[in-house]
């Protein structure tokens, strides 16, 4: 007792108020098997799923997605054209 007394008694020692709620913050100790729930989520996007729901449960934002497959897309169809053009001005040389 005479410790915590000694404690009690340093004014650099901060009082800790018995009355305040404590929450303790961190991730979960399961483990995850991301395998199972991508192929969980594809099961469920074969059964009625929207895309969007499946990308949000997963953590995506399927607004950011929809941009970034649209941008490769678009790269994807200026590559053929490019590629396309290419062999077409073979052709014609032939």
């Amino acid at each position: 007792m005479a410790a915590a007394d000694r404690v009690r008694s340093d004014p650099t020692v901060p009082v800790f108020d018995e009355q305040a709620h404590i929450k303790t913050v961190w991730d979960s100790a399961e483990t995850r098997n991301e395998l199972l729930e991508a192929q969980t989520l594809e099961l469920l996007q074969r059964l009625g799923l929207s895309k969007r729901t499946a990308l949000r449960v997963a953590g995506y934002d399927p607004d950011q997605e929809e941009s970034g497959r649209a941008q490769e897309a678009e790269a994807a169809s200026l590559a053929a054209q490019k590629a396309f053009g290419r062999w077409r001005r073979r052709v014609w040389c032939l």
